[in-house]
């Protein structure tokens, strides 16, 4: 199942809720993808960048330094992280 079928937004929809610029087209994902191979499966597989699923689009950025995960989904792991420790007022008690 694809994450639009479940309203998803797409990648570059997250990209812009995490404050990174959004890609115009896939020759421009030099900084978030530098795979050039990868970047050309992408291009054969969809239109463009606004097409892109988030899961698809996040697995193949490269990782931040330190990370496993690239900024689009070090940006959404961080905000969920973030959320569960405000609405949760016993978070400090079980650290």
């Amino acid at each position: 199942m694809r994450g639009r079928d479940h309203g998803i937004p797409s990648y570059n929809k997250w990209r812009h809720f995490c404050g990174m610029e959004t890609v115009g087209s896939f020759d421009q994902m030099t900084a978030q993808v530098s795979d050039e191979n990868v970047r050309k499966v992408l291009s054969a597989n969809y239109p463009s960048p606004d097409d892109l699923d988030l899961y698809i689009g996040g697995m193949v950025e490269d990782p931040v330094i330190g990370g496993l995960v690239g900024p689009t989904l070090a940006c959404i792991i961080s905000d969920q992280f973030k959320r569960t420790r405000d609405g949760d007022r016993q978070v400090l008690d079980k650290l």
